[in-house]
């Protein structure tokens, strides 16, 4: 915006024109540009996501009422983990005026590696974690044309982003979350989601440091656990806007309290003791860490020498006194020990004969 401020070129070919026909000022881009830092300014821009609370407080009445009345369900079915986050998929019913059945709504949880690598059980860190920051998309028009933007300036967007200010839309920047959004994120705290994220971090603790296999990490719900999220989501409730802002207010209000109580000397010092302390329990654990992996890795080379025994045994007996060939060797024993022919192939590469 400075740059075609400054650019000299007619603002009309770089920024189309208002809704009455008449071009845009160089004052309109600088409200704009004032919005924008308010908007970075209350979501707190600079770190991933905004609490859901924020979220609600700051959506508009209208989107809100629109929720109530006209969305029936928002169903989770996936979850994708990835190293860039969590990532739940929800399918919206779609508003009645819609030429659409359903919407897809994306929610990424910020604070997901950070209360699964913590000491908290299993139960309170998912309620933490449905609290917490979180990201999400949405892929209806609402959220494309007024809501994206704010989405990718205020940092709790997830892909793909939007750059282009919402001049005709939006351009006060005002709202938050579109009707899809609002019913996911009222029911993303309900009794059925929190118990599905608790078994995915239990899964995943049991995953972390071992090299088992990611794409067991990304998933479709089952169809068991599809029925209780349809259920979770008929009876949920809408969102509640004054909740939220006083839930808001008040996580506020206590991390004043908690900054002020950090500060002190006396926590300070049990701080640096903890630190020290958690430094050598961090040590201990990798140290363990290191010999089960070994003891693992010990085991796959025994396993594997056996099985190439086996299979040098196999394959002599088969070239020399049954008359096969290698390949068909290596076929019989694939099917005799259920392995991909693949597999057997690369370890017959081991085997003279």
């Amino acid at each position: 915006m400075r740059k075609h401020l400054s650019s000299g070129a007619p603002l009309s070919l770089l920024y189309g024109v208002k809704p009455d026909g008449t071009a845009f000022t160089a004052d309109d881009l600088k409200r704009f540009d004032k919005q924008a830092q308010r908007a970075r300014k209350e979501f707190g821009f600079g770190k991933k996501g905004v609490r859901i609370d924020q979220l609600i407080s700051a959506s508009r009445t209208d989107d809100i009422e629109r929720s109530r009345k006209q969305i029936r369900n928002a169903t989770f079915y996936r979850i994708f983990n990835s190293k860039s986050g969590v990532l739940l998929h929800f399918r919206t019913s779609a508003g009645p005026d819609s030429k659409f059945t359903h919407h897809q709504v994306k929610i990424r949880l910020e604070e997901w590696g950070d209360w699964l690598t913590s000491t908290v059980k299993f139960n309170k860190a998912a309620k933490n974690i449905l609290n917490g920051r979180i990201s999400f998309d949405c892929d209806c028009g609402r959220h494309q044309f007024w809501y994206r933007y704010v989405a990718t300036i205020g940092g709790f967007a997830v892909s793909p982003l939007e750059h282009s200010y919402p001049k005709i839309r939006n351009p006060k920047l005002t709202g938050a979350c579109c009707k899809h959004v609002l019913k996911v994120l009222a029911t993303l705290r309900g009794p059925a989601v929190q118990r599905l994220i608790i078994a995915e971090m239990e899964k995943e603790a049991e995953r972390i440091g071992f090299g088992d296999d990611r794409s067991t990490a990304n998933r479709f719900l089952t169809k068991k656990e599809l029925a209780t999220a349809a259920r979770s989501s008929a009876a949920v409730q809408a969102a509640d806007r004054k909740k939220a802002a006083k839930a808001f207010q008040d996580y506020r209000q206590a991390k004043k309290g908690f900054r002020k109580k950090m500060e002190e000397p006396r926590t300070v010092d049990a701080f640096k003791k903890l630190e020290k302390e958690k430094a050598a329990s961090d040590l201990k654990a990798a140290t363990i860490e290191k010999i089960a992996r070994h003891e693992q890795q010990r085991a796959d080379r025994a396993e594997r020498d056996a099985l190439l025994g086996n299979l040098q045994g196999h394959m002599a007996l088969s070239v020399y006194r049954d008359k096969m060939s290698k390949a068909e060797a290596i076929k019989s024993f694939a099917k005799a020990k259920d392995m991909p022919v693949a597999d057997v192939e690369k370890l017959a590469e081991s085997v003279n004969i």
